[in-house]
């Protein structure tokens, strides 16, 4: 999915940024990171740093509008909210 892969690049993207400055960094301009897609259907944030940690957040919008993914230093995805998964 679009979410999963952008967040896995900006994860290395803030991986390479803190091997060379060692800290993470909420600027993802900075860091290098554009999302990667035909249509775009997430926004991406970076929405906390420190030297030692990070977590970013993937929001669905349009059709995908409240779809919520987020990664940190650890390299653990989560789906936070999914509007995918089966109706009971």
């Amino acid at each position: 999915s679009e979410a999963k892969g952008n967040l896995k690049a900006l994860y290395v993207a803030e991986e390479s940024h803190r091997a060379e400055f060692d800290t993470y960094e909420k600027d993802q301009a900075k860091v290098g990171f554009a999302p990667r897609a035909a249509t775009v259907r997430y926004t991406y944030e970076v929405v906390s740093t420190s030297k030692t940690a990070f977590k970013a957040r993937a929001t669905g919008t349009g059709e995908m509008k409240g779809d919520v993914w987020e990664i940190s230093e650890k390299n653990d995805l989560v789906n936070v909210s999914d509007v995918c998964a089966p109706k009971k």
